[in-house]
């Protein structure tokens, strides 16, 4: 299988953090998320396993257009990039992210 590694885990736990509300900035802070973001990064990772096996591919055209979209929803490069270093991404993370996205939902869409 594909490795998790320790920062992915600590990138996951602080975005599930976020979405309830805690700004958790220590480790202290993030234990009470590590099970929710260990369960999560085991199960996006199984399914775009099983969508690679499968031959599903995202397109570099629909990657680029969410990446696009993501950008404009920021006044600013600054903003933008604040915005991903405040969630622990940089732009090259995001485009992951996204294309591990596009992945999933359209192996799950078959």
């Amino acid at each position: 299988g594909t490795p998790i590694t320790q920062s992915q885990l600590t990138l996951e736990e602080r975005q599930i953090a976020e979405q309830s509300g805690v700004t958790a900035t220590t480790t202290a802070a993030l234990a009470p998320f590590v099970s929710s973001a260990l369960d999560s990064l085991i199960g996006q990772t199984l399914l775009k396993e099983a969508a690679q096996k499968a031959g599903v591919t995202a397109s570099s055209t629909e990657v680029a257009s969410q990446l696009a979209a993501a950008k404009a929803q920021f006044s600013s490069q600054a903003d933008y990039e604040q915005a991903l270093a405040a969630q622990g991404l940089t732009e090259d993370l995001l485009r992951t992210n996204i294309t591990t996205s596009l992945l999933i939902n359209t192996y799950l869409d078959q």
